[in-house]
Order: C-alpha cells, then structure tokens, then sequence
C-alpha cells in the first residue's frame, strides 16, 4: 500500500469525518495533488506510513471565510498564503512522541519559513477547537532562532 493509499483509507475510516466527504477516488486524486504540491509530509519506515501532516497555505480571506463555514472552491491556492493551516495530521499511537513526531514538526516549520500564523483544528477540543499562533509564538515554543 502506498503512502497516499494509506492516507486515503485514514480518510475515510479513522481520521475524524467532514460535513463533505470526498469519494475514494476523489480523495486519492487530492491527496496525490497535495502531495506532489509539497503539502503532505508523510515519514514512511519499512514501506508503512508511520505518520503524516496536511497543510494549506492560505490568505487571510480564505482563513476567514473558513472560520466562517465557508467551502474553499478546488480551484483556489493552497500553495502561497500568509496563513498555515494544519488540515489533517495522523502518527501511528505506537509512534507518537517519538521520532516521527519530531521529524514532521521540523520538516512542517522548514517548508513553512515564510508563514505569518499557524493555525490548526483540533476537533478533540471542544472548548477552544481552533487553535492559531503567530510565528513569533510557534518559533518561541519550539525554541527556533531565525
């Protein structure tokens, strides 16, 4: 099973469910995009995927309209916003807080250097499920100098 195969089946089993849900087809053409676009940083050890983030980098008007419920079109840029949002993120519960989370944290700041807010839903937070830092607060909890 491929890494995108295996996002793919996340997806659509265990990762938590959307208003709209793509197809299984749909969804394996997405992630493939993103993929390829540099948005999905995947850690795979022995040919199985051991974690995985997904992010868009968006303006503040999508963020925004986001917030709002507000669908973005399949033709809008994903690729060059201010705003990084962390749209899905999955590691393997025998893999957290180890390597694999270290790995994608680093790669995921070192693809977004030019990034202004970080933001992030995390649905198991039902009393703050937004979350959203500036650069200078992700820099500051990472210890990172620029």
């Amino acid at each position: 099973m491929t890494p995108i195969e295996r996002i793919t089946e996340l997806y659509e089993t265990e990762l938590p469910k959307l208003a709209v849900m793509l197809s299984h087809d749909e969804a394996i053409q997405y992630f493939e995009r993103l993929f390829m676009n540099g948005n999905i940083i995947t850690v795979v050890e022995n040919e199985e995927l051991k974690g995985f983030i997904e992010f868009w980098k968006i303006s503040y008007e999508q963020f925004g309209r986001l917030c709002a419920n507000v669908t973005l079109d399949h033709s809008e840029n994903l690729l060059s916003g201010p705003v990084c949002l962390i749209t899905r993120m999955w590691i393997s519960p025998d893999e957290r807080m180890s390597h694999t989370f270290y790995h994608l944290a680093s790669q995921f700041l070192m693809r977004n250097k030019t990034a202004e807010h970080f933001a992030a839903m995390q649905f198991q937070k039902k009393h703050k499920p937004l979350q959203v830092y500036s650069r200078a607060e992700v820099l500051k909890h990472y210890k990172i100098k620029e």
